[in-house]
């Protein structure tokens, strides 16, 4: 086994921070979030855990890998009396409990609690717990609910460990008796319901997940029954379409999904209304006689008989082996009792000094058949080739060791050339190299890798890596097994992949047909007088870009130096999203901008129009309404439309659209330009109507947009479940969570 890291907690605290910036999250959320989870493990490990029951936001992370709606609380159901004293002391002992050391040190003298009051009832504890990581001061909310019954029951789960430490395991609310409190919510406060993350977790849990009609019913009528709640006998006002079709309520659910850079649902938010019905109501018809209902919910949106199977069933009926033992190894965990535990040292023969490494220049004179390896993959393919045999490949620098759902180990056969990038390895007799390259994609690198420049998997380091090995004949079942099955879902992946590429396009198309054509497939026509453009409805103008601003202008460079955990937002290309004019919030750096002019001339209002003039070019945004004071960097051109020529998103939608992205590509064509000049950005050429009928296409392109941001997101979160369970089902296999020997016998 490798020793614990001299200074474990710096190790945690720069891995952490490692994965905010690769994943682009808040830091203080992401040692929040990891707060919490070696809290709810300290629960697991106490005599208190079969009295707790997660909820809230963090089931997302149970549910599906990384979770949908952030949140920076832990949310718990308990038994007994909401007792703050008790709360108190109750926590205090699992935060003293004695667990292997992930570096947190919890503040339990310091524990606060206080009832939460609603109305004039007190329904629960809030719990504010204090936890040291290195220097950093780390608070926690915990909040605890009294009184509800789960139907059904609280299912045991294993919480997701962020770095490869013991898992939590916890109980935790199923989905059926989530959405049946979120739905009472809805019917009960009717028109005075505000919890907008309700509607947000309601279209969220309908667009990911199968749902069982009998089950999720006895979980809804449980729960009005409990709260003494009538079913309605029709559509109550909290689920009706004028609900939704509210005007503030609309502007209200745009601002909650850009303060929170929540992704997963529309913009319009009758769209998500229309979802929630079709989800829901049916339940309801069918629980008060009204209407008969399919038997399952599946993901196209309808109550249907059970035909689909969901993806876990790639490996149904699998059984474990018959005793188990543990490993000492914290990502192994427990592993079938005939199995060892071997060193990397112990179960190859290093190559490392035959690799000769080449620069691109070297290698444009030696093109060829042959791979080029690096840490990455394949870099090149070149005439020549130092191995000729079976080896595996393992990442040594530059390789996504902080990336569970990445490839850093390869088994390749045949002539190749290797860098100094990535580790030769050749299997000693016993080991079988699928097997082995399989294990070593599983491994926990966190512990493992110097991070001084890029992360490192040094010689040493990667002899000190401990693997689980069966028998020859089962790493040979193993691998066929997973070489089966991955072969299955990868295949699954990249037909998601090609229908992202499909629906994207034919977003792009509709943007386009828009703004060059209008609504009116009738309507007049004329020349535009531009040859690219070709013929535009007769009452439309073409106008320059400087002819319809009122101020066009960019950033400045040297506001590193004005960096700053709080204040004003400072909007970079980042902050704009690749074929969407809806900026993306979720990352955002802050500063104290300076005095004076610059700081003014940069400074952004509602309306102004952002475009990316170098990396990403072409790529447009507008500045929400509800948008905090902010400014933008030098590598965003800002365009300020006249308000009595120009509606902002329809300028927008013109930059976006195909006649605007290819006058981008000209403007940079032919020339050694890295980016694109103010003066590029005023000669744009824009389409022009009178404002009531931008705004009519404004509306009707936002509305179809939004359906097709909807599916490509359900694509997405499709593709992120399966990467999950490919990464679960390759674990489950090479560490024996499941004996696959029947299935390839």
């Amino acid at each position: 086994m490798r020793e614990t890291p001299r200074n474990l907690a710096a190790s945690i605290h720069a891995r952490l921070l490692n994965r905010a910036r690769e994943r682009q999250e808040d830091f203080q959320l992401v040692m929040q979030r990891y707060t919490a989870e070696r809290l709810l493990y300290r629960l697991s490990r106490s005599t208190y855990r079969d009295q707790f029951v997660l909820k809230g936001a963090m089931l997302y992370t149970v549910w599906g890998g990384d979770a949908y709606r952030s949140t920076r609380d832990l949310d718990l159901l308990g038994h007994g009396a909401p007792d703050p004293a008790a709360m108190a002391k109750c926590f205090r002992e699992i935060c003293s409990i004695d667990v292997p050391d992930d570096a947190l040190r919890f503040l339990s003298d310091t524990i606060e609690a206080e009832k939460i009051r609603d109305s004039a009832e007190y329904l629960g504890v809030r719990l504010r717990i204090e936890a040291h990581l290195e220097r950093a001061m780390i608070s926690l909310q915990v909040d605890i609910g009294f009184g509800n019954d789960v139907v059904p029951g609280p299912q045991d789960v294993d919480f997701p460990t962020m770095l490869g430490g013991p898992a939590p395991r916890i109980r935790a609310y199923p989905r059926e008796a989530v959405v049946a409190e979120k739905l009472h919510a809805m019917v009960h406060l009717g028109e005075a319901n505000s919890r907008l993350k309700d509607f947000y977790d309601l279209f969220v849990l309908s667009k990911v997940f199968t749902f069982d009609s009998a089950t999720l019913s006895r979980a809804i009528a449980a729960t009005f029954e409990r709260r003494n709640t009538d079913l309605p006998g029709s559509l109550p006002p909290g689920l009706s379409p004028a609900f939704f079709a509210n005007r503030g309520r609309a502007d209200q659910w745009r601002a909650y999904l850009e303060r929170n850079g929540l992704t997963r649902a529309p913009r319009d938010f009758s769209a998500v209304g229309e979802a929630i019905r079709g989800f829901l109501w049916p339940l309801i018809e069918a629980l008060t006689g009204k209407q008969e209902l399919g038997t399952a919910w599946i993901d196209d949106g309808s109550w249907t008989p059970a035909k689909r199977e969901p993806t876990s069933t790639l490996s149904s009926g699998l059984k474990p082996y018959p005793s188990y033992k543990h490993s000492d190894v914290p990502w192994m965990g427990e592993i079938p009792n005939h199995w060892g535990v071997k060193r990397v040292r112990h179960l190859v023969s290093c190559l490392d000094g035959k690799r000769v490494p080449l620069n691109s220049q070297e290698r444009s004179m030696m093109q060829g058949d042959y791979p080029y390896w690096g840490a990455g993959g394949v870099v090149d393919h070149i005439d020549r080739w130092i191995f000729d045999e079976e080896l595996v490949l393992l990442g040594e620098d530059g390789a996504p060791f902080l990336e569970p759902h990445k490839t850093v180990a390869y088994c390749v056969t045949g002539k190749i050339w290797v860098n100094n990038h990535i580790h030769v390895l050749r299997p000693r007799q016993g080991i079988f190299g699928e097997f082995l390259a399989s294990a070593l994609n599983c491994v926990e690198y966190g512990v493992f890798i110097d991070g001084s420049t890029r992360d490192k998997l040094t010689q040493s380091d990667m002899a000190d890596v401990s693997l689980p090995l069966p028998s020859y004949e089962q790493q040979q079942a193993i691998a066929t097994f997973l070489t089966r099955q991955t072969t299955k879902i990868d295949a699954l992946i990249a037909k998601k992949e090609r229908l992202i590429e499909l629906l994207q396009q034919k977003r792009t198309t509709l943007i386009t047909d828009a703004v060059t054509k209008g609504l009116d497939p009738n309507v007049p026509m004329k020349d535009s007088g531009v040859e690219w453009l070709g013929r535009i409805p007769a009452h439309w103008d073409v106008l320059r870009i400087k002819n319809v601003a009122s101020f066009i202008t960019s950033g400045s460079r040297g506001w590193a130096e004005f960096y700053a955990d709080q204040g004003s937002v400072f909007l970079q290309i980042g902050n704009l999203r690749s074929g969407s004019i809806d900026l993306d919030l979720s990352d955002i750096q802050r500063v104290v901008p300076p005095d004076g002019a610059e700081g003014q001339r940069t400074r952004v209002v509602a309306g102004d129009v952002l475009i990316s003039i170098t990396a990403l070019i072409g790529a447009v945004g507008v500045v929400p309404q509800e948008m905090a004071i902010a400014y933008v960097n030098q590598h965003l051109a800002l365009v300020r439309p006249r308000a009595d020529l120009t509606h902002s998103r329809w300028l927008a939608y013109c930059l976006l659209s195909s006649v605007g992205q290819s006058q981008f590509a000209t403007a940079l064509y032919g020339g050694t330009k890295q980016g694109l000049g103010l003066d590029d950005i005023r000669n744009l050429r824009v389409l022009i109507m009178p404002l009531p009928e931008q705004q009519a296409m404004v509306n009707k392109i936002d509305c179809e947009v939004s359906k097709f941001d909807a599916l490509i997101s359900k694509v997405h979160e499709a593709i992120d479940r399966l990467k999950v369970y490919r990464t679960a089902l390759i674990s489950a296999g090479v560490t024996g969570k499941i004996d696959v020997r029947e299935e390839v016998a």
